[in-house]
């Protein structure tokens, strides 16, 4: 017989499930491994034919396009198809992407034109641009919508969880800054542009790449979405960081008045808008389930990436015969800067979480050892205290042990709720605190029996047990009403000459002498006990 799976729902920020209730064929890990390894290879294996010198430069650029327009349908096709019979933010960040991916297309189309019908190698800049900047501001709408779906959204009220992030966010758009204008970004705005707009649109594409690729680092190495939905994050990403690629080749071609641009260099514009579709037909069920990535990565990445950076910068001091770059070299000591601040914060954050661990394990100590109605000792706390009272009677040190029970509790909880009942037992508790001295032991036993341990000579023990019995039956003041029960108190003195006394035995003796008091007391009335 098989057996039946069930399946947990669990609930996203709008209030939706994420695991859809609906039959779906989710691709394994494994699989989906392998969609993107055959994508990238097949949009290799297109652009290396492209690019090849077999065939004539026009025919060449027709496989070139029509590769990135089929990648760029695909891409907008994926992301709305797979939006049908989902909601919230699993179907919005796919709309998203889908007129991203549209704009994208129609700017594909009017590039291809250009190049096809114009004969214009380079078409830039030209109105095919515009489609072009539609995909990078869906792409930063759909990256917000996948943040809004954290599961940490209700833990960043505290002030250094916001400072920290910012900081981390700061310190890797400083190293992809530093990485994008050693290579494509310095070259664009060194070499100006043949036209101010020309240089406009060729420093566009890299900045809002820079963008894009920072929000995908933070967001993928740390807890700020929703383990789930990682898998469709790092494909958006990898589709994301795809086109960036080409985009900054586009945009350092376009600033060094390049003619054209070699096919296998649009290798991005192939390969990025086929994984955006792979990222959002996949999870559509979200069955199963992938692990987050821990804290101890979110810690490392600055550093890590901070340190990347550093090598490349020396590597081009040793090897460049030309000065230094005073903007890397700024933008250096700002990062490092910036990770010294929260390296500090950290410190900071580590003591105050010790100091919260070590509060806590205290509360758990205390409770482990406190009854929680009354606060008084448990008896796991009694026989620990009584244990060492019975070794200092040994050597000397007085020991005297009361029994308490109070007469009509169980009437008065009956009658009045055991609201009333627990109130009774937490002002009993008081009123024994009140009676003997902070280093004597009070404890409740379970219901209404206390025992309480004393450390001083039998005659001041027998005083304390007279003041405990004409405390406790004396009227209660409980909810505006006035609760009176009586009180049997049994009381055993420690005998040092004793060898046989222990624990047991005193607690046995006292539970006699209480219940002999009781009999007593019911004797004298004339009813029975």
């Amino acid at each position: 017989m098989t057996p039946r799976r069930v399946a947990r729902h669990d609930t996203h920020s709008e209030g939706q499930p994420l695991d859809q209730p609906r039959v779906s064929k989710e691709p394994s890990d494994r699989a989906l491994l392998a969609r993107v390894g055959v994508l990238l290879v097949g949009s290799l294996v297109v652009m290396a034919i492209a690019g090849s010198g077999r065939l004539d430069e026009r025919t060449s650029s027709i496989v070139d396009n029509l590769a990135q327009f089929a990648a760029g349908l695909f891409g907008t096709l994926a992301c709305w198809w797979s939006a049908r019979g989902l909601s919230g933010v699993q179907r919005n960040w796919r709309l998203s992407m889908g007129v991203g991916t549209a704009g994208w297309t129609v700017g594909m189309s009017l590039w291809a034109w250009f190049q096809l019908v114009e004969e214009d190698p380079l078409p830039s800049p030209s109105i095919a641009d515009l489609g072009f900047f539609v995909l990078p501001v869906m792409a930063l709408l759909a990256l917000l919508l996948l943040t809004g779906d954290s599961p940490r959204r209700a833990q960043i009220g505290a002030r250094h969880v916001w400072v920290v992030s910012v900081l981390d966010a700061l310190v890797v758009v400083g190293v992809f800054f530093m990485v994008a204008w050693g290579t494509s970004l310095g070259a664009v705005v060194a070499a100006g542009g043949p036209t101010p707009l020309a240089f406009s649109v060729a420093l566009g594409y890299p900045v809002s790449d820079l963008v894009l690729v920072v929000m995908v680092v933070v967001l993928a190495s740390t807890r700020r979405v929703d383990r789930r939905i990682r898998p469709q994050l790092l494909l958006l990403g990898l589709g994301l960081v795809s086109i960036s690629f080409s985009d900054s080749i586009f945009a350092y071609l376009v600033a060094n008045g390049a003619e054209s641009m070699p096919h296998l260099a649009n290798l991005g514009f192939v390969a990025g808008p086929a994984m955006i579709g792979l990222a959002a037909t996949s999870g559509r069920s979200m069955h199963h389930s992938h692990p987050a990535l821990g804290e101890r990565p979110a810690l490392v990445l600055p550093y890590a990436l901070f340190a990347v950076a550093i090598s490349l910068l020396a590597v081009r001091m040793i090897t460049s015969a030309d000065s230094v770059d005073p903007v890397l070299v700024g933008v250096s000591w700002a990062v490092g800067l910036l990770l010294m601040v929260r390296q500090a914060l950290t410190v900071t954050e580590n003591a105050a979480l010790l100091g919260d661990i070590t509060a806590a394990q205290a509360e758990l100590a205390y409770r482990a050892d406190h009854d929680p109605l009354t606060g008084l000792a448990n008896r796991s706390l009694l026989y620990r205290n009584l244990t060492g009272a019975v070794a200092a009677l040994r050597h000397g040190n007085p020991l005297t042990l009361l029994m308490i029970d109070l007469n009509g509790f169980k009437a008065i909880n009956d009658r009045l709720g055991h609201a009333t009942g627990d109130q009774l037992l937490a002002a009993t508790a008081d009123r024994l605190r009140a009676a003997v001295r902070p280093t004597d032991t009070v404890a409740r036993l379970g219901g209404d029996e206390f025992v309480v341990l004393l450390g001083m000579l039998p005659a001041d023990a027998d005083a304390v047990a007279e003041r405990i019995r004409a405390d406790l039956v004396a009227p209660y003041p409980i909810d505006g009403i006035l609760v009176t029960v009586g009180a049997s108190v049994g009381v055993v003195h420690g005998d040092s000459g004793d060898p046989a006394v222990d624990p047991d035995t005193l607690m046995h003796a006292a539970d006699h002498e209480m219940y002999a008091w009781k009999e007593a007391v019911a004797a004298h009335r004339g009813i029975r006990a």
